[in-house]
């Protein structure tokens, strides 16, 4: 099966693009996205924030005083992924048996924020250009090239949810299934550490058990989770 190479880029303007999403997104989420992914680490920015050419300004001092930084740790990440990817997709592959990648760019750039979203549309995605623990950036990548692979294939099992009135719904049933997913005993051999579930999901990933959802087919799990997706209140909205 033919797999998508990940390529890593720095881009300012894809920075801004990323900023402007998290002020759509937080009319919906009560702020969260502006909360964790902007004033965590830069609460500078409250003070300016519906003013694109000062946001703008602000992303590309970063990025000039960082160059370099930002450059190693392109090189960093890159060479990082290269060693885990072949296994990456070995464990796609037996997920979804004879499934393809969707056509897309699958690039990978570096942010200066602190929540690290991905584009369906375009197959791109962010990772941070400063982070902790630096091995936990592949689990970032392999979090964002599953969802990927996983909307492609849900989208075709349940055409009925393609309608964007079902955004919510089908983001919480992705979000759950990777944890799960990237949690189970193959994922942690290949990248020593778990993913980072929301808060909200953390009680239905309790209840189906990673012992349980390791031992059945992508199509069982997957309906599990819709069904108590379906069934808990607090998904209905962000806390």
């Amino acid at each position: 099966m033919k797999h998508p190479k990940v390529k890593f880029k720095i881009d300012t303007a894809k920075d801004l693009r990323t900023f402007r999403a998290f002020v759509n997104d937080s009319k919906y989420d009560g702020g969260r996205s502006l909360r964790w992914g902007i004033f965590r680490k830069h609460p500078s920015v409250c003070r300016f924030m519906n003013d694109r050419k000062r946001v703008d300004a602000y992303i590309r001092s970063i990025y000039k005083k960082r160059a370099g930084d930002m450059a190693e740790a392109l090189e960093f990440y890159r060479k990082q992924w290269k060693a885990k990817e072949n296994v990456f997709f070995s464990l796609t592959d037996k997920l979804f048996p004879g499934f393809f990648w969707p056509k897309g760019k699958y690039i990978a750039y570096l942010t200066i924020w602190s929540m690290f979203p991905r584009f369906l549309e375009d197959k791109t995605f962010q990772i941070p250009f400063r982070y902790r623990r630096k091995k936990y950036v592949n689990v970032i990548i392999a979090h964002e090239m599953l969802h990927f692979i996983f909307y492609e294939w849900f989208y075709k099992q349940y055409p009925r949810y393609r309608q964007p009135r079902y955004n919510y719904f089908v983001w919480n049933v992705s979000e759950i299934f990777n944890v799960l997913i990237q949690d189970s005993y193959p994922w942690i051999r290949t990248f020593g550490m778990k993913t980072m579930p929301y808060p909200e999901h953390k009680k239905i990933i309790r209840r189906i058990g990673l012992a349980w959802a390791e031992s059945r087919p992508v199509g069982r799990l997957v309906e599990d989770i819709i069904l108590k997706v379906k069934k808990e209140p607090a998904l209905r909205r962000f806390s």
